[in-house]
């Protein structure tokens, strides 16, 4: 998970190994994501509170009560460490927000979280449907970009496109048909 805080200036020099270069964005914003030992016990506690008794099975919901764990990271760390708002997601890997905790502002615990996940490797608890990561991160049809899983799945239904029936590989992206990239926001 990532923490966004206060803009405060932290002591990169000190959080980050020798070799720690002030221009290099990438560390730094490691070092930001990071919880404070206050912060993650505060995130801790809240999700244990808010969280639980969402699956709809009860021996899963018991299963999953209470069971947020927190570690410390040795710090300094390696200067050729990245955050995780420096890796390419969409797909099979991507960023959860809970709402309630995702806006500074409006955040009960008075800092915003976001969470890293990577399904890529697992298989989807439900096979009747294709995971998102079994399609393309996202296509062009209709003049128009497509990247929404529910959007996806009917597309999927009607038979416009299709999905890999195997594990973690990305979905079939030859049904799409070469674009022009010229008047498509971005």
């Amino acid at each position: 998970m990532a923490c966004s805080s206060s803009s405060e200036e932290r002591p990169y020099a000190e959080l980050i190994e020798s070799g720690y270069d002030p221009a290099d964005l990438y560390c730094r914003d490691a070092i930001d994501e990071m919880f404070t030992a206050d912060e993650a016990a505060s995130l801790t506690s809240w999700l244990n509170a808010n969280r639980g008794h969402q699956f709809g099975d009860d021996e899963l919901d018991r299963a999953m009560a209470g069971d947020t764990r927190t570690f410390e990271v040795a710090l300094p760390i390696a200067a050729n460490i990245i955050g995780f708002g420096a890796i390419s997601i969409g797909g099979g890997n991507d960023c959860i927000v809970v709402n309630e905790i995702a806006d500074i502002a409006k955040s009960p615990l008075g800092f915003a979280v976001e969470g890293y996940y990577d399904l890529r490797h697992h298989e989807p608890l439900d096979r009747s449907i294709p995971a998102r990561h079994q399609f393309c991160s996202l296509y062009i049809m209709d003049g128009r970009v497509i990247h929404d899983y529910a959007e996806l799945l009917d597309l999927w239904r009607a038979g416009r496109i299709k999905a890999e029936d195997h594990g973690y590989l990305p979905g079939s992206c030859a049904d799409v048909p070469p674009i022009d990239n010229e008047g498509i926001p971005f």
